[in-house]
């Protein structure tokens, strides 16, 4: 199975969530200084505008070449395959925050961030595509794909062979 169908699989899951409890996309607010090509529609009076992932035309950020080896395919793929929010899953009874990017500039500061990790962690390449509300990240081992969980101090547990196979596991919350 292809990371690309479960990435696809996992993003409509998550609009299904969404539409059966509110019928309608999610909503984020709107700031008119950063729009975004996810947006859908007009903000309403709120201040609120719908959204949908979007995939990128073609991305006008690049990955710098020292970043290149801690980016297993499947995590290059979300990081830069889609414009979105973040989203909110389970896995298990654990919440995380799946990270995401709903515009170029965005996509940039998190691929800076990225880099800061990448130095940080020397000897340990892998990309955080996740994070725990208790701060542990979900990361994607650059070499093999496996996907684990890291604790603020380093340390890995295993949780998933393949990020494809997490995004199967998840549960989209429909906030």
């Amino acid at each position: 199975m292809s990371f690309a169908a479960s990435q696809l699989r996992f993003l409509h899951r998550y609009l299904e969530a969404i539409q059966r409890v509110s019928e309608a996309l999610p909503r984020t607010e709107f700031d008119p200084a950063r729009p975004s090509p996810c947006f859908v529609g007009e903000p309403d009076a709120a201040g609120l505008v719908a959204w949908k992932p979007m995939r990128h035309g073609r991305a006008t950020v690049k990955v710098a070449p020292d970043l290149a080896p801690c980016l297993h395919p499947d995590a290059r793929a979300w990081i830069m395959d889609w414009y979105r929010m973040p989203i909110e899953a389970t896995l298990d009874d654990e919440t995380l925050v799946l990270f995401g990017a709903p515009d170029d500039a965005e996509l940039g500061a998190f691929l800076v961030a990225l880099t800061r990790y990448a130095e940080h962690n020397r000897g340990t390449a892998g990309a955080p595509v996740a994070v725990l509300h208790d701060g542990r990240r979900v990361v994607v081992e650059a070499a093999t794909g496996a996907v684990f969980l890291e604790s603020s101090a380093g340390a890995r547990a295993p949780v998933s062979a393949s990020l494809g196979a997490l995004l199967d596991r998840l549960e989209p919350l429909p906030l």
